[in-house]
C-alpha cells in the first residue's frame, strides 16, 4: 500500500529502496494528521489514496493521442515541450541547491531525476515534471511535460514561463562562473553544474516560505510549509498533489488554520498582514522581479524588510531568489560556518562576515552560498560522483 500511495503521488519517480519508501510515506502521513485531526483534510480521500490500485497516471498507464492538444494520460491531458539553459547546468544540483525541493508544491526524485512541482492556471491545478534532455550547442535542455484537465497554448506558454524563473534559465551567470573557475574553493561547483538557485515562481509563495523558515529547524519550517501548501486546489483524484494557496486562500483558512494545523506559531501574525497586504492591493509580490531589473539593492532591500517578518538575513536570501547577488544575508548559520572556517572558532561580527564576502563584488551571495554548499551531503554526494541524496542540514537562522 505504502509502495501505491507514493507511486501515484510521483509517477515520474522510482524509488529504489523500501526503507526510503517507507520513510516518505511516513514523513507525508505525519503532515497530514494535524489537517486531519483540524477537520479539513478528507479522511476518504487518504483511505483512497492508499488504496487505490495505481491506474492510469500511477502506473505511467497508456497514453491516448487526442489532437494537437496533446495525450491523455488516465484522465489528464499531457503536453510536453523544452527550456533552453547555458552550460554549465545540472537540474539535479539546481534542484537541490537548497531546501525549496523538500516542500510542497515541490519534489525532487533522485531515482528519476525528475523534479516535479504543482502549479496553478488560475483555479486549475498543473503537474509540471522536468527531467534533464541532451544538451546542444553549449545548451542544456530540460525536458517539461505538463499534466491538466485542459492544456490550451497558452496554459503550455505560461508553465514553460514559469518552469523558466524556478529554474532561473534566464539569468546571466557568465561572470560567476568565470569568478567560480578562478576561485579555488569554488571551482568543483563548475563540474557538476551548479550555480542557480531554485526559487517558486511565485514571489508570494517565496516570501512565505521564507518567513516560516525563520527562527526554526528546517524539518519543522518543512512541515510548516507543507501544512500551508494543503490549503491550494488539487490534482483531481490526487488529494496530496496541491498548488501552492494564494493568499485569498490563506486568509479564508484563517488563524486558526495556521496555529491549529500549520502549526506556524508567531509568524501567523506576519503571515496575516503579508496576506491582507496583497489582497488589497497594498503589496504586489510579482511586480519585484521587474522592480529587481531596475532598482538598487538597499532601495530593494528596504522593499523587502518592510514586509512582517522578513528581516534582513531573510531579505538577502530573498534578494538572491530575485537575481540580486551582492548583498550575503549574515544570520546564525552565516556566523556558525565562518567562525569555524576563517576565524579559528572566534564568532565574527557582522561586518567582519560582510568585508570577508566583499571580494566577490555583484557575485558575492552566491560565492557565500555554494562555498558553505558543498559541505551538505547533497552537494557532497554530487562532487563525489554518487546519486544519492540527503537534504539540507537541518539548522536554525535568524530572520
Amino acid at each position: 500500500m505504502t509502495l501505491c500511495l507514493i507511486s501515484e503521488t510521483f509517477p515520474c519517480c522510482e524509488l529504489p529502496s523500501p526503507v526510503a519508501d517507507l520513510s516518505q510515506f511516513a514523513n507525508q502521513i505525519e503532515t497530514l494528521l494535524p489537517a486531519i485531526a483540524h477537520g479539513s483534510f478528507d479522511r476518504r480521500r487518504v483511505v483512497e489514496r492508499v488504496i487505490h490500485d495505481g491506474a492510469g497516471t500511477a502506473r505511467g498507464g497508456r497514453s491516448t493521442t487526442v489532437g494537437p492538444s496533446g495525450t491523455m494520460r488516465g484522465s489528464m491531458i499531457v503536453r510536453t515541450t523544452q527550456l533552453t539553459i547555458p552550460e554549465p547546468f545540472s537540474l539535479r544540483a539546481t534542484a537541490l541547491s537548497h531546501g525549496w525541493h523538500e516542500c510542497a508544491p515541490m519534489h525532487w526524485c533522485d531515482a528519476a531525476g525528475c523534479l516535479q512541482v504543482i502549479e496553478r492556471d488560475g483555479d486549475m491545478p498543473v503537474r509540471l515534471s522536468m527531467v534533464d534532455a541532451p544538451s546542444r550547442g553549449g545548451q542544456a535542455r530540460v525536458r517539461l511535460t505538463v499534466e491538466a484537465d485542459e492544456i490550451s497554448d497558452n496554459t503550455l506558454s505560461l508553465m514553460r514561463s514559469r518552469a523558466g524563473v524556478m529554474l532561473r534559465a534566464d539569468l546571466d551567470l557568465t561572470g560567476f562562473h568565470a569568478l567560480a573557475a578562478e576561485t579555488p574553493v569554488l571551482k568543483p561547483i563548475l563540474s557538476i553544474g551548479a550555480g542557480r538557485l531554485i526559487r517558486s515562481a511565485s514571489m508570494a509563495e517565496n516570501i512565505i516560505k521564507t518567513i516560516c523558515g525563520t527562527n526554526v529547524n528546517w524539518a519543522q519550517a518543512v512541515k510548516m510549509i507543507n501544512r500551508i501548501a494543503q490549503l491550494g486546489p488539487y490534482i483531481r483524484n490526487h488529494r496530496n498533489l496541491n498548488a501552492w494557496p494564494t493568499c485569498g486562500e490563506i486568509l479564508k483558512a484563517g488563524d486558526d488554520y495556521l496555529l491549529g494545523v500549520a502549526r506556524v506559531g508567531y509568524r501567523t501574525k506576519s503571515i496575516r498582514a503579508f496576506c491582507r497586504s496583497v489582497v488589497d492591493g497594498a503589496f504586489d509580490p510579482d511586480a519585484l522581479d521587474a522592480v529587481a531589473r531596475t532598482e538598487s539593492t538597499d532601495v530593494l532591500c528596504k522593499r523587502l524588510t518592510a514586509i512582517s517578518g522578513v528581516g534582513p538575513a531573510s531579505a538577502a536570501f530573498l534578494l538572491g531568489l530575485l537575481g540580486r547577488f551582492d548583498k550575503v544575508g549574515v544570520d546564525s548559520w552565516t556566523i556558525a560556518y565562518t567562525a569555524e572556517r576563517y576565524f579559528n572558532g572566534r564568532k565574527p561580527t557582522v561586518r567582519q562576515v560582510e568585508k570577508l564576502f566583499a571580494r566577490y563584488g555583484e557575485w558575492r551571495h552566491l560565492a557565500w552560498w555554494f562555498e558553505q554548499w558543498q559541505q551538505w551531503e547533497t552537494a557532497k554526494s554530487m562532487l563525489n560522483g554518487g546519486n544519492r541524496h540527503q537534504g539540507p542540514r537541518a539548522r536554525r537562522h535568524q530572520a
